[in-house]
């Protein structure tokens, strides 16, 4: 096989091609002697200790990742290797058994217990005829037998290192009991597809045993089960669908159900209340007046929480905009057409009238001339701003002179609506 380089940039191709054309342009064959070196300690090496013959040569090789290595060479590259694949066991000797590497170890007195050992290590566990293992994969149930040479059963066995391994490599202690001569057993959970592995020490013996589930067990039905619908159906008084489909499935055509319901309930609630009605009633005398007058809070109230939620209709509220933009201008214009009406009534000079050429006659007095009002000063107050009508008096006195006509002048003049009246006496 090949080697996987998980590469994060272009940049680092040449590099991993170089170092591959360095390894295959490299001989994979060291024909050196050499002494192997103890690793770590396997079945295959028992009773071996840690000295081992010249070697001449062997092939270098790459160990895997859970593989096991024993011994490896001066250069520790792996020598023995062994590792379990499935339920099966590999071995892998990268030297020679015979004499072109192997010539020391061919006259090693130890030669023939090494290669026993190995080929024993790699052969299938003896299967104890003494115990009959069944696992059944849909209950999740391990059930087994137990007899001893001479056919007896085996009572009172002790399964308490009885594990169950799980497709996710979990192990799980399960409970091992007895329910009969010599037959034990055992549930487990089925949580996921895969290989389930049973194992046990009962004394000197290892018990062991398998099952797989390739899928949930509901698949196994592949049909129907009729007899089971049918039965169903006459339970709960239904009916069978017919398979061409001229069944009428749609058709409403069920017998009505009734069922007898108690009416001592509501009528006590009834009689709760009118029993409190009538207490209610001869006890508290309440007039018309009150009946009124909280007829009329009630109402006010409720019409206050309904207003609260009413909404405004569609033009109302541009009506409501239009009235309060009237409103806001005509308070701004108010007080520029009252300063403009004022300052055109300080400027008002009387005209000479019948009235102005009495007054000096009369006593020597004249009032005083005002000047004309502005032209300018056309604007008309808005009815809410205009200002409230005033009335001036003028009242004439003896002329100091002494004069022997005493004269009396009384004027008057009303301002409103901006005009100005004179009237004389």
């Amino acid at each position: 096989g090949g080697r996987y380089y998980d590469v994060k940039n272009s940049n680092q191709l040449p590099q991993i091609f170089i170092k591959e054309a360095a390894t295959v342009r490299k001989s994979l064959i060291f024909e050196e002697p050499f002494n192997p070196v103890l690793r770590q300690t396997s079945p295959i090496l028992r009773s071996f200790g840690d000295q081992y013959p010249v070697l001449g040569g062997y092939v270098a090789t790459s160990p895997k990742d859970l593989a096991d290595i024993p011994l490896v060479t001066e250069n520790d590259d792996p020598l023995l290797a062994h590792w379990r694949y499935g339920l099966g066991k590999t071995i892998a000797f990268t030297s020679d058994a015979k004499e072109r590497w192997a010539t020391a170890w061919v006259d090693w007195e130890q030669y023939a217990q090494f290669w026993a050992q190995a080929v024993r290590w790699s052969l299938r566990t003896p299967f104890n005829d003494n115990y009959q293992i069944q696992i059944d994969s849909r209950a999740g149930k391990v059930i087994i037998d137990a007899v001893d040479d001479a056919g007896e059963f085996k009572n009172h066995l002790d399964f308490s290192s009885a594990t169950i391994s799980t497709p996710s490599l979990g192990s799980e202690k399960i409970n091992v009991r007895q329910v009969g001569p010599g037959r034990y057993e055992a549930d487990f959970d089925i949580t996921e597809p895969g290989t389930y592995m049973f194992g046990a020490e009962v004394g000197a013996d290892i018990i062991t045993g398998g099952t797989s589930v390739s899928y949930s067990p509901e698949f196994q039905h592949s049909k129907s089960n009729d007899a089971l619908l049918y039965r169903l159906s006459d339970i709960t008084h239904g009916r069978a669908l017919d398979a061409k489909g001229e069944s009428p499935v749609f058709l409403h055509n069920l017998e009505s159900q009734s069922e007898p319901r108690s009416l001592w309930p509501a009528l006590l609630s009834a009689l709760l209340v009118l029993f409190l009605a009538d207490v209610f009633v001869r006890r508290v005398i309440i007039g018309w007046s009150e009946v009124s007058a909280g007829w009329a809070i009630a109402s006010s109230w409720m019409a206050e929480r309904l207003g609260r939620h009413r909404l405004a209709p569609a033009g109302a509220t541009e009506q409501l905009l239009r009235m309060k933009q009237s409103m806001r201008s005509e308070e701004r214009a108010a007080p520029m057409v009252r300063e403009d009406f004022l300052a055109s009534l300080r400027e008002v000079k009387v005209e000479k009238s019948p009235l102005a050429e009495a007054l000096p006659r009369a006593g020597g007095f004249a009032p005083r001339a005002l000047k004309p009002a502005r032209a300018t000063a056309t604007k008309t107050t808005p009815p809410m701003s205009r200002p409230r009508p005033r009335a001036m008096a003028l009242r004439t006195s003896p002329a100091p002179h002494g004069g022997s006509a005493s004269a009396a002048c009384t004027a008057a003049c009303s301002v409103g609506d901006g005009r100005m009246s004179f009237m004389a006496a």
